[in-house]
């Protein structure tokens, strides 16, 4: 049964891979704030996890300089941050504000 659905078929796909495929492009996260497709983990972050999924090559500190700059650059980013409870100072960011970091700016 397991070899039926691994093998291959005629056009390069079994059927597992198909099923995987599929359960992809329908998965939809919600968590109270939207719903959006997603392969990136919406999931609770400090500013420096965060920054160095942007910025991989930067030290964490100029990779958070990096990530800041960007949100205090564009003003609907920031307002949309600021309405769900984000500070300056705040050092986690919440899945809410995850995703819309993300939905601005696209996944690291």
């Amino acid at each position: 049964m397991i070899t039926g659905i691994v093998t291959r078929s005629a056009g390069g796909k079994g059927q597992l891979e198909r099923l995987v495929e599929a359960i992809m492009r329908g998965a939809r996260r919600q968590d109270g704030c939207r719903h959006v497709m997603t392969t990136f983990p919406i999931q609770p972050y400090t500013k420096k996890e965060l920054a160095l999924l942007y910025f991989p090559s930067a030290t964490p500190h100029v990779a958070v300089n990096h990530l800041m700059s960007w949100i205090r650059r564009c003003k609907p980013i920031h307002d949309a941050l600021v309405d769900q409870g984000y500070r300056k100072t705040t050092m986690w960011l919440s899945p809410c504000e995850v995703r819309l970091i993300t939905e601005y700016q696209g996944e690291p």
